[in-house]
């Protein structure tokens, strides 16, 4: 069975002083992450397109945001940050507009109790929510 890559749209809001950066990538179709290389190239698989926005950030460093925003389609959203090791104590929370009927959905709570720290060390690691599923979306908002 064919699963959906996953969509990420990304930005960041951390008590760290962060740079955040939201990011949109969709795909529709593809490979799922599990199966090898090779996939991505098979006839009908989707090609990501990812587009990056810089946050509004506060004078201290301590919040991260974005006004309404018109973006291209996707359906997966995610919240990342420059530091995988800063813990994130309030909340990152996000609304999206349905790609169908235009309307704007209510705030909605992004999961920042995952274990991402344990990859800090690496080049080019994150920190990240957990990715939420929003249905077809082409806008969205972060605080």
């Amino acid at each position: 069975m064919r699963s959906q890559r996953r969509i990420w749209t990304t930005a960041a809001v951390a008590t760290a002083a962060v740079a955040g950066t939201l990011v949109f990538q969709g795909v529709t179709g593809g490979s799922s992450p599990d199966r090898d290389a090779d996939a991505m190239s098979a006839p009908g698989a989707a090609e990501p397109e990812v587009h990056h926005t810089p946050l509004k950030t506060s004078e201290d460093g301590t919040t991260a945001s974005l006004g309404r925003r018109s973006t291209d389609r996707f359906s997966l959203l995610g919240v990342t940050w420059t530091d995988p090791a800063a813990e994130v104590t309030g909340r990152v929370e996000a609304r999206t507009r349905s790609a169908a009927t235009g309307e704007w959905t209510g705030w909605l709570p992004l999961d920042t109790e995952i274990d991402g720290r344990t990859e800090a060390g690496r080049s080019g690691v994150r920190g990240t929510t957990e990715p939420r599923w929003v249905g077809p979306s082409d806008g969205v908002e972060v605080r």
